[in-house]
């Protein structure tokens, strides 16, 4: 197959992640591949995915904080003051339209990620 052939041919190398390894198991990793196995069983638990779940995730926690019929500029001005950190996943608290300066990292194996490391490696942010 060519998926196969790809695997060995990438095997180990190494990349960097914007969320953690689902090798982990950190919680909300979890909660995903449960919802994702029980809402949609044959959909696609890859971190392209996860991404899609954490924006609805800090999309709800918003309008959970807000109540009601918030206005869009209300909105707006909450998500842009607001910190997520994926529960745990991204590595560090995050603002909307913030640079995550944290990435995790994985040794590319035929069968998938090996996580080098529990936790994120964050930088800083370097201005000119």
């Amino acid at each position: 197959k060519a998926e196969q052939q790809v695997a060995s041919d990438v095997a180990g190398t190494f990349t960097a992640l914007n969320v953690a390894p689902f090798e982990l198991k950190l919680p909300e990793s979890v909660k995903f591949q449960d919802a994702m196995q029980k809402y949609e069983p044959n959909g696609k638990t890859n971190l392209l995915a996860f991404t899609g779940w954490q924006a609805a995730d800090f999309t709800i926690e918003i309008l959970q904080q807000l109540g009601g019929c918030p206005a869009r500029d209300k909105f707006i001005s909450t998500m842009q003051s607001t910190g997520y950190d994926g529960h745990g996943t991204i590595g560090a608290t995050i603002k909307f339209h913030q640079p995550n300066l944290c990435s995790w990292f994985a040794k590319l194996t035929a069968a998938g990620y090996e996580p080098v490391g529990s936790q994120a490696v964050c930088g800083q942010l370097v201005h000119s």
